[in-house]
């Protein structure tokens, strides 16, 4: 975080965010000193903080910053066990909202952390992999197909929206949902991989609703059309039996559920339910 940074957050010069905290303000409007500040304390901004030290101390801290929509608890368990095993503490941050992942980021950066196991969201602010390249610590990306590329690590959501889909197919249903607990990343790589599957067993994809899911939905899940529903989270599929309960819809005899779980957390609490176990612990290991 440098004075062009909260220049830049605040929506003026860099001589002005110098003079307010000189207190050579006195031309300068109190709103535009208010909101000058309000950045400066939140962001917990320090001069020249920048500077790493000449003898470039390693601090043996890891910060972890992961996407909190549908965070699995046995990832970040064993990201946490694992840097302690090795004689790391870690500094672990959740977020669900671009401003939220650049304050975190930014205070891990001014704890001079050894390097970020970093998830971005699906609409991460570009200024983060920004900072990350000029503090020259080292990342390793979690996310969407990271699995494929240098330096990240991921499942493969597109192969497992696949395997998913392929239950229902297998089992004939031809009118199916796939609910997603948000939109864009990998929860887009799992629709797509859903829509592969059907076309691989020729059933039109047009028989595909997607429903990407936020916090306000509290309205009908699965329509009386559908006979078949994927999940990307148990907690959708626990939403969809209670749905069911109510519409007296018996699963699986008249609705087939799919859905993803961590293998940590077994599957007794999802009756009837076929489940694709991931394995998050072990992600967060490696």
């Amino acid at each position: 975080m440098t004075i062009k940074d909260i220049a830049r957050l605040a929506g003026v010069s860099t001589s002005t965010v110098s003079k307010i905290m000189n207190g050579k303000g006195d031309g300068i409007s109190p709103e535009t000193s208010e909101r000058v500040l309000k950045i400066v304390k939140e962001y917990n901004y320090k001069p020249y903080e920048g500077i790493r030290s000449a003898q470039n101390t390693r601090s043996f801290l890891i910060g972890v910053l992961i996407d909190g929509n549908g965070v699995q608890q046995g990832f970040l368990t064993g990201i946490l066990e694992t840097a302690r095993r090795l004689g790391y503490s870690t500094i672990a941050c959740t977020s669900k909202k671009p401003e939220e992942e650049y304050k975190s980021l930014m205070m891990m950066l001014r704890h001079n952390v050894d390097g970020v196991i970093w998830e971005p969201l699906s609409d991460s602010d570009p200024q983060c992999a920004a900072e990350l390249g000029k503090s020259g610590i080292p990342v390793l990306a979690v996310g969407d197909g990271g699995a494929h590329q240098d330096g990240s690590v991921s499942f493969d959501y597109q192969r497992v929206g696949y395997l998913a889909m392929e239950a229902l197919m297998k089992s004939k249903h031809r009118h199916v949902i796939c609910l997603t607990d948000a939109s864009g990343g990998k929860y887009d790589r799992f629709k797509a991989g859903c829509e592969q599957c059907m076309f691989d067993y020729q059933v039109p994809v047009d028989n595909l609703i997607h429903h990407a899911m936020d916090a306000g939905d509290l309205g009908e899940l699965v329509p009386f059309t559908v006979t078949g529903v994927v999940c990307t989270s148990a907690s959708l599929a626990a939403r969809v039996l209670e749905e069911a309960s109510r519409t007296n819809r018996r699963i699986p005899k008249y609705l087939s559920v799919v859905c993803l779980n961590a293998a940590e957390e077994g599957g007794s609490r999802l009756p009837g339910v076929t489940q694709v176990m991931l394995p998050y612990g072990e992600l967060g290991e490696c």
